[in-house]
């Protein structure tokens, strides 16, 4: 998977990350920094559990697969008609 900005957004994200850059309060920019670094970790675990879950449910679809695989031959064609 790959992320992929709008021409417009990586114009935005550009135009921030300048502010920043050329800021002359440094508290401020100290608290930013601080807060961003807790919305990644925050943003971080939740994309984990996100994954895991996924896992979880394509895990239970296979399973579910499986187990109408082991059905015999003949239940099997009559549900396919």
């Amino acid at each position: 998977m790959q992320v992929e900005f709008t021409l417009q957004e990586e114009l935005r994200m550009e135009q921030q990350a300048r502010e920043v850059l050329t800021a002359t309060n440094h508290e401020e920019v100290a608290k930013l920094a601080a807060s961003l670094v807790k919305q990644a970790a925050y943003q971080q675990k939740l994309l984990q559990q996100a994954v895991r879950y996924v896992a979880e449910l394509e895990v239970k679809v296979t399973l579910a697969e499986d187990v109408e695989d082991y059905r015999p031959w003949y239940k099997r064609l009559l549900r396919s008609q």
